[in-house]
Order: structure tokens, then sequence, then C-alpha cells
């Protein structure tokens, strides 16, 4: 399939995104390298000069905290049956929270 597909010619980045900066062209290059080893993690992408002088929230409050689930894990189970408790706690974890009292 993929052989009879046509080939086409490279275009380079700055011909693709003729309005880019010097600095947005670089950043890209570095985090579309096709070599694992040369490319950059996202955590390096945030320090690229790019985002020099910007207040970036700290990685750590992007993401909440993982939920936690109340699954007994204290005799053998199943796959199958461990995946029945944890669809309960997902549902259960879904559900809204009664309001306290007083509010």
């Amino acid at each position: 399939m993929l052989q009879d597909s046509p080939v086409q010619p490279v275009q380079s980045l700055e011909s693709r995104l003729p309005g880019a900066t010097d600095l947005e062209l670089d950043l890209l290059k570095q985090l579309l390298s096709i070599d694992p080893e040369r490319r950059i993690t996202a955590e390096q992408a945030l320090m690229h000069p790019l985002f020099a002088g910007m207040e970036l929230e700290p990685l750590s409050t992007i993401a909440p905290p993982p939920a936690e689930f109340a699954v007994c894990m204290s005799s053998p189970t199943t796959t199958v049956d461990l995946r029945a408790k944890l669809a309960v706690e997902i549902a259960l974890a879904r559900q809204p929270r009664e309001s306290p009292v007083g509010c």
C-alpha cells in the first residue's frame, strides 16, 4: 500500500511556515527530529529560548493528582474480576458528590 504511494518532494519547515521566526523553527526542528536520541522532551522544550521570559505554570500543577480507588487486592483475583471491580469504583468516582451540610 505505501509502496504504491507517490513520492512527495521534501519541503523545509521554512518553506511550509514562512512566517515562523528562527526560534520557532529551531524548536519545531528539535521536537520533530526523527532520531529519538536528538529529539527533545516536553520538559526540555519548555526550557527552549522561545519561552524565555514567559511565566509558565510548574509542570506539577498541570495534571490533577491520580485518582484513588478502593479495590481490595487481599485475595487472588482474575483480570475479569479486577476489571469489574475497577468499573464499579470508576462509576462511583464519577457520581456527583453531595454538598456539605449548610452550603
